[in-house]
């Protein structure tokens, strides 16, 4: 198959193929999520899902770029290597959150999706890169916090190879 080069990316010496192709799935969704959303080192950042492939980037692009990252999991066996990977904080589900969130990484979807829709901080934003719950995410009509008719999925058609490209002016 013919290939544009503008759509390779280079692998780095010592990462594994097998791992390297993942990153334009799960790692491309993370950081396109978190660019979306506006990370700064002044954020606090909330990662549902933070076990998973997508979740796993997005803990670690965020703490990278100086956030408060709140890695949210399904159990405490889900939770491990989360703080290593750069998590100041692991929650069971979203009990024990205490303060608005900036930015939601959100791929469970759902009443969970509801419900970190109503962590966020004013001007805060969703990104929603996955549904793993299976269950709709409704809103009471009305309710202040409602994001509108259809809230917009974060993702691009645009080639993957460009937000993996290094160095890069611009990290995440």
């Amino acid at each position: 198959m013919a290939i544009d080069v503008g759509a390779l990316a280079k692998v780095p010496k010592g990462l594994d193929l097998a791992k390297a192709v993942a990153l334009p799935v799960a790692g491309v969704a993370a950081l396109r999520s978190l660019r979306a959303a506006g990370l700064g080192p002044d954020k606090r950042v909330l990662v549902t899902g933070a076990s998973g492939g997508v979740g796993r980037f997005a803990v670690q692009l965020a703490a990278r770029a100086g956030a408060h990252v709140i890695a949210s999991v399904g159990s405490t066996a889900r939770a491990e290597g989360l703080v290593e990977a750069g998590a100041d904080e692991v929650l069971i589900g979203l009990e024990g959150l205490q303060r608005p969130v900036d930015v939601v990484i959100d791929s469970i979807g759902g009443p969970q999706l509801v419900a970190a829709w109503n962590l966020l901080a004013p001007g805060g934003s969703v990104q929603s890169v996955g549904w793993t719950s299976g269950k709709p995410a409704v809103w009471r009509p009305g309710h202040p916090g409602s994001p509108g008719p259809a809230p917009r999925p974060a993702g691009s058609t645009k080639p993957a190879s460009a937000p993996l490209r290094w160095p890069n002016h611009d990290p995440y």
